[in-house]
């Protein structure tokens, strides 16, 4: 998918950005609470980024706890976008948990005849 939307992105020549999140001390909610309990966090952080995304956003699990996400429009967006995300996931505690807290961290593939459209 990434190869697509990058290829949308170029032809396009509108700007893509990646969004990568992780959950903080994921590993801890495992040790502590076990795989099931950190099972649920990891369902449960999908359920929030859902309920925040648009329909043109592609949300990925990239690894143990971390996921990425490709987001069109403006750096500014996906940085919004991030921290969304961000607020959302510390705001809302999961049971038996309590709060869970994410880092993020934002790129964008930027063409640069697109600057010059703007």
């Amino acid at each position: 998918r990434l190869d697509i939307e990058v290829e949308r992105s170029r032809q396009h020549r509108l700007p893509l950005s990646l969004v990568l999140l992780d959950l903080d001390h994921f590993k801890s909610i495992n040790d502590r609470l076990g795989h099931a309990v950190g099972d649920q966090v990891l369902v449960g952080t999908a359920e929030r980024m859902r309920a925040v995304l648009r329909r043109s956003d592609v949300a990925a699990r990239w690894g143990g706890e971390e996921f990425a996400l490709l987001v069109s429009g403006t750096l500014a967006e996906a940085v919004e976008m991030a921290e969304l995300l961000r607020r959302r996931v510390a705001e809302t505690p999961f049971e038996g948990v309590g709060t869970v807290t994410l880092s993020a961290g934002v790129a964008q593939f930027l063409w640069e005849d697109a600057v010059a459209a703007w």
